[in-house]
Protein backbone atom coordinates (compact mmCIF):
# COMPACT_ATOMS: atom_id res chain seq x y z
CA UNK A 1 0.00 0.00 0.00
CA UNK A 2 2.80 2.38 0.90
CA UNK A 3 4.57 1.80 -2.41
CA UNK A 4 1.34 2.39 -4.36
CA UNK A 5 0.84 5.72 -2.61
CA UNK A 6 4.46 6.56 -3.43
CA UNK A 7 3.80 5.86 -7.10
CA UNK A 8 0.75 8.13 -6.98
CA UNK A 9 2.77 10.85 -5.25
CA UNK A 10 5.38 10.68 -8.01
CA UNK A 11 2.68 10.84 -10.67
CA UNK A 12 1.22 13.94 -9.00
CA UNK A 13 4.64 15.46 -8.53
CA UNK A 14 6.35 15.03 -5.20
CA UNK A 15 6.61 18.79 -4.61
CA UNK A 16 2.87 19.30 -5.07
CA UNK A 17 2.09 16.20 -2.96
CA UNK A 18 4.40 17.53 -0.27
CA UNK A 19 2.62 20.89 -0.14
CA UNK A 20 -0.83 19.27 -0.08
CA UNK A 21 -0.03 16.74 2.67
CA UNK A 22 2.30 18.87 4.77
CA UNK A 23 4.92 16.12 4.59
CA UNK A 24 8.51 16.77 3.54
CA UNK A 25 9.76 15.47 0.21
CA UNK A 26 12.29 13.37 2.10
CA UNK A 27 9.53 11.81 4.23
CA UNK A 28 7.49 11.01 1.13
CA UNK A 29 10.38 9.27 -0.61
CA UNK A 30 11.39 7.40 2.54
CA UNK A 31 7.92 6.39 3.75
CA UNK A 32 6.09 5.60 0.53
CA UNK A 33 8.43 3.02 -0.97
CA UNK A 34 8.61 -0.76 -0.89
CA UNK A 35 9.45 -1.61 2.70
CA UNK A 36 8.33 1.81 3.93
CA UNK A 37 6.60 1.95 7.28
CA UNK A 38 4.16 4.90 7.28
CA UNK A 39 2.34 5.91 10.43
CA UNK A 40 -1.44 5.97 10.53
CA UNK A 41 -1.31 9.78 10.55
CA UNK A 42 0.89 9.84 7.44
CA UNK A 43 -1.37 7.37 5.61
CA UNK A 44 -4.43 9.41 6.54
CA UNK A 45 -2.91 12.64 5.22
CA UNK A 46 -1.83 10.99 1.99
CA UNK A 47 -5.11 9.22 1.28
CA UNK A 48 -7.12 12.37 2.08
CA UNK A 49 -5.12 14.38 -0.46
CA UNK A 50 -5.61 11.63 -3.05
CA UNK A 51 -9.37 11.79 -2.53
CA UNK A 52 -9.75 8.65 -0.46
CA UNK A 53 -10.92 8.00 3.08
CA UNK A 54 -8.96 5.52 5.16
CA UNK A 55 -11.33 3.54 7.37
CA UNK A 56 -11.21 0.62 9.75
CA UNK A 57 -14.18 -1.74 9.57
CA UNK A 58 -15.01 -4.97 11.37
CA UNK A 59 -14.31 -8.18 9.53
CA UNK A 60 -17.75 -9.55 10.37
CA UNK A 61 -20.90 -7.57 11.02
CA UNK A 62 -22.03 -9.69 13.98
CA UNK A 63 -19.93 -9.81 17.13
CA UNK A 64 -19.99 -13.40 18.35
CA UNK A 65 -17.77 -13.20 21.41
CA UNK A 66 -17.34 -11.13 24.55
CA UNK A 67 -19.69 -9.07 26.64
CA UNK A 68 -19.59 -6.27 24.08
CA UNK A 69 -21.61 -8.36 21.64
CA UNK A 70 -24.17 -9.22 24.29
CA UNK A 71 -24.45 -5.58 25.33
CA UNK A 72 -24.95 -4.33 21.79
CA UNK A 73 -27.78 -6.83 21.25
CA UNK A 74 -29.36 -5.71 24.53
CA UNK A 75 -29.18 -2.05 23.55
CA UNK A 76 -30.96 -2.83 20.31
CA UNK A 77 -34.00 -4.03 22.22
CA UNK A 78 -34.11 -1.25 24.83
CA UNK A 79 -36.83 1.29 24.13
CA UNK A 80 -38.86 -0.83 21.78
CA UNK A 81 -42.50 -0.70 22.67
CA UNK A 82 -44.46 -3.89 23.21
CA UNK A 83 -47.34 -4.70 20.91
CA UNK A 84 -50.70 -4.16 22.50
CA UNK A 85 -53.28 -6.93 22.23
Amino acid sequence: MAAAIGDLAKAWGVSKFSRETGLSRKAIYKTFRVGGNPTLDTLTKATRVLGYKLTLAPKNRIVHTSAIGRLSRQRATVGKSKKRA
